[in-house]
């Protein structure tokens, strides 16, 4: 699958979007000149992106002499790691002939290989969150302490990959100390302290120095600069009104659509898209004023907090529109190709297929959420699948989202389609 789209995506050869910043810091990481995303002197350092993949990628191109080619081939055996690994979280859970034809469906599945010819995080981030979920299941199946530990290295190696996983760490140790109050019906046994306090341990050996560096280089205690105004740039659209409001409601499904149903503005993810246009406008007035990216962040907060605080309720509300966004995740960015829009000389053809495909995304998250309410008694193993879609859910809701950040989620929705699954056999077989 992940060949099929390395031969015949002409965009994923080339360093566009979010790869031109990664690929930069890789390159100058390469070169001596640090964790900088600038490409003259003096190469300032920069904390707008998480460490490990500029890393990862630093490491291809010195091992690959820069071959893009050699660069898609690693990421696509990656990729094929993550189904191996998906396959053996699937059989902590179920009989090898579900897990077998779940992991299956999993790898067929389009979206996912789709990235494999970028530069973008989304393989790596996904690799890494599949072992973080799959050394928790483990730790526990085995009633092993270290497993926790191991779990807590994972989820640090993933937040410095992608920020967003921030707080999961959290989420992971409620998980383990539900997963021992049933095996050891106590609210706080001693051997459920011991674990969370090694997960907890292994996740911050792993994010404390990155964190310590940034408070000694920026002067903020945090992984990345990226996190306000991204939340402005959802937060800013509680002043969408009326027909504004409806063009968002559009946008949130589809931007063909809303481009037909509204011709005379840009409703692309782009910074000249009409909907990141204010939070655009707010970079290039400060930077007017001569700010800091740190600087920057902290008037973004600022605004994000007023915004938030006028319209408390709005903002809420507004959060069905990024689920929505963010849950039509099974996109297929070969699809996107220009060549292969002129192939179909324009038609409706490819639209269609992507609207389709989007539309699919939305089934799956809404099957697997029918099947996460209607049952009534958990099985405990399931509980780190679980919280994994609760919590991207969650975040994603007070962010900006789009179907691309839901992709580390889909080996999780395919794990209850597969409950579901086997409980239609059951029911009617």
């Amino acid at each position: 699958m992940s060949a099929i789209f390395i031969a015949f995506d002409s965009d994923g050869r080339q360093i566009k979007g979010d790869a031109i910043i990664y690929n930069r810091i890789a390159d100058n990481i390469l070169s001596g000149h640090g964790f900088s995303g600038e490409e003259s002197s003096p190469y300032k350092p920069t904390m707008s992106r998480e460490p490990v993949y500029p890393f990862f990628l630093s490491f291809l191109l010195f091992l690959f002499k820069k071959n893009i080619l050699l660069i898609q081939i690693t990421q696509a055996i990656l990729y094929a790691f993550t189904c191996i690994m998906v396959f053996k979280i699937y059989r902590i859970c179920f009989e090898e002939k579900a897990a077998f034809i779940g992991s299956m469906l999993f790898a067929f599945f389009p979206t996912i290989p789709s990235y494999v010819p970028y530069l973008f995080t989304e393989v790596l981030f996904t690799f890494l969150l599949v072992l973080a979920v799959l050394a928790l299941m483990k730790a526990f199946k085995y009633d092993r302490l270290y497993g926790f530990f191991y779990a807590g290295l994972w989820i640090g190696i993933a937040t410095l990959c992608r920020a967003t996983l921030m707080f999961f760490f959290v989420f992971a140790a409620f998980v383990v100390l539900l997963q021992y109050y049933k095996k050891d019906k106590k609210v706080l046994s001693p051997r459920a302290l011991q674990a969370v306090f090694l997960l907890l341990l292994g996740y911050f050996l792993i994010v404390t120095p990155w964190i310590l560096r940034n408070e000694i280089v920026f002067k903020k205690p945090s992984i990345t600069l990226r996190g306000y105004s991204t939340v402005y740039t959802r937060a800013v659209k509680v002043n969408l009104r009326g027909e504004e409001l409806k063009m968002y409601a559009a946008y949130s499904f589809s931007e063909y659509l809303a481009s037909k149903l509204y011709p005379g503005h840009n409703l692309s993810s782009t910074a000249e898209g009409y909907f990141y246009q204010p939070a655009d406008s707010k970079n290039k007035e400060y930077a007017a004023l001569g700010l800091s990216p740190e600087e920057s962040d902290n008037r973004f907060k600022e605004e994000t907090l007023f915004l938030v605080h006028s319209h408390p309720v709005k903002f809420i509300g507004m959060g069905f529109f990024e689920l929505i966004k963010f849950n039509s995740f099974s996109q297929v960015l070969l699809l996107n190709d220009k060549k292969l829009e002129k192939a179909f000389n324009e038609n409706y053809f490819l639209p269609i297929l992507r609207g389709v495909l989007k539309f699919l995304g939305l089934i799956i998250a809404m099957f697997s959420l029918l099947i996460i309410l209607s049952i009534r008694r958990y099985d405990y193993n399931w509980l780190p699948a679980l919280f994994v879609l609760l919590y991207f859910n969650s975040v994603h809701f007070f962010l900006d989202s789009i179907g691309r950040y839901a992709l580390p989620i889909i080996p999780y929705y395919f794990f209850f389609i597969i409950i579901g699954a086997l409980r239609l056999k059951k029911k009617y077989v």
